[in-house]
Parts: structure tokens; sequence; C-alpha cells
């Protein structure tokens, strides 16, 4: 209610800075970790809310294709919800965590940021699958410290399978772990990302694929060759959600890795450097 008294300023940002200077006036850091929680306020006209925990089916194409559209209001500053059919009372740009962690490089450096309650809703099919796919990243991305799901996916919901997928997807601990690697896509429709783990000389490469309809080639370059050993490739699939099934990818190249992501679909490629 007073924000106008503080410039307009957000009550977090403010609270940071009440943070730091305690933390510059007693040396003391008083909190180690700002935790936020989030469910989006987006609403698809005649269903409801995305997070939609009352559809089994995951909702409409429309409500499947904005819950995949919402999670870049983590992190990306252009994105607003919005659109034919859909609508939110928040009318500007959210990019919650990123513009949190610029809060903390510019006034807290040492302050670490969780996230210790979220739910997109469509946890139940496959869609929950890809967006679980896309929140993992943005956690990794954007430097998460922590965080937690609001009840996690249950073993008959296909979503729990994207956390398989991420944390022991050979059954014998394989999992996307290390060092966060950022990638590019030139289709809008496929987002990769990858996890390098240096001691166990291994990359890790997540590929998304949100087109319902087609795959998608994918080719990857590397800057830096591989060994000659195959690669791994495995993923979960529209007309198999509720397991992980074994694909194809191939080195054409040493440092070069081709793969086709089938539609709809979270693949891990298993890379030995």
């Amino acid at each position: 209610p007073d924000s106008k008294a503080h410039g307009a300023d957000f009550f977090l940002h403010w609270y940071i800075r009440q943070l730091a200077a305690h933390k510059k006036k007693t040396g003391r850091l008083l909190v180690d970790v700002i935790d936020v929680h989030d469910y989006p306020e987006v609403y698809i006209q005649d269903e409801g809310r995305i997070v939609a925990w009352d559809k089994p089916d995951g909702g409409s194409p429309l409500m499947q294709r904005v819950r995949l559209e919402a999670v870049r209001s983590w992190w990306d500053p252009q994105y607003r919800a919005g659109g034919p059919g859909y609508s939110t009372w928040i009318h500007e740009p959210m990019f919650l965590l990123r513009r949190i962690q610029g809060w903390i490089r510019e006034d807290l450096p040492e302050l670490k940021l969780a996230v210790t309650e979220w739910d997109f809703g469509g946890r139940k099919v496959q869609n929950g699958s890809l967006v679980h796919a896309l929140i993992f990243q943005a956690l990794m991305q954007e430097g998460a410290y922590a965080a937690a799901e609001w009840g996690a996916p249950g073993p008959m919901d296909a979503s729990f399978q994207a956390y398989k997928l991420f944390r022991n997807y050979d059954g014998k601990g394989g999992s996307f772990a290390g060092t966060y690697v950022p990638a590019t896509s030139t289709s809008p429709a496929v987002t990769v990302f990858g996890a390098l783990d240096e001691p166990g000389r291994r990359l890790r490469i997540a590929v998304v694929n949100q087109d319902p309809d087609h795959a998608h080639p994918v080719a990857i370059a590397l800057g830096r060759p591989l060994a000659p050993r195959a690669v791994h490739a495995r993923a979960l699939l529209k007309d198999h959600p509720n397991a992980i099934t074994p694909t194809t990818a191939t080195m054409p190249k040493r440092g070069q890795v081709s793969y086709s992501a089938p539609a709809y679909s979270v693949s891990m490629l298993d890379l030995f450097l």
C-alpha cells in the first residue's frame, strides 16, 4: 500500500536494500536465501486458470500452449501474457527470477534465490513434462539456489517421467547435473540447453520440441571434439508419455551431433567428452 512512498518500488526490492544496508552497517547478513512462490495468473476463456488442478487432460490446446509460454514469465523481459482467448490481470512483463536476481546482484550479491512453491499445471499429461523441462532450464539459467514444486507429480503422472529423465534417466543415477550450458536454436519451437559434468567428462543436452505435429532436425555444434563413443539418446514421447524411450542421435563429425527431435517431446542426449 505504501509503494508510492518508496518511489513505486516493489516490496521485495525495498526489502533487499534494507538487508544490504544492515549488512553494511553491522557486517551481519540477516537472511541467507530469498524465497518466492509462483502460480501463474493466466486465465483461459471458459476454462479458467492454467494451473487447472481439476483438468486431468491438461485442458484445451490453447491452455496447453499458453502454459508452455508462461514459463517465460520467469526470465523473459519481452514476455507479457495475454492474447486471443486468454488474459491476465498482470499487465506488464514479470521476468520474475531475472528481475530479482538483478536486484540481488546490484545490492547484496551474497544473497541466494529460491523458488520453493511453483505449479504451472498439466502434470498428468505430456504437456506437463514439456513445462517441467522448461522450468528446469529457467531455474538453472537464472541461477536459482533451490526449488520445490507444490506437490510433486505422482508415479502415474506423465510429469513424473520428467523428473526421472533429468535425475535418473538410465536407472543408474545418470542425471542432468553440473554447469549450465546455454544454447541457441534457430526454431522457436525448439529449446536446447546443456549441463557439463567436467569430472565425469560428460555433457548432457536437453532438447524440448514444442511443435505438437512435427519432428525438428537438430544439428548441435559443440566447439570441441567428442570422444569416439556412441551418443546415447532418450526421450519422453507424445505417444508414450509415461516411459523413457530410447531414440537415436548420430555424430557425423567429431564435435557435431545430429538429432531429430520428435514432435512434442523432451529428449536427453548423453555425450562422452
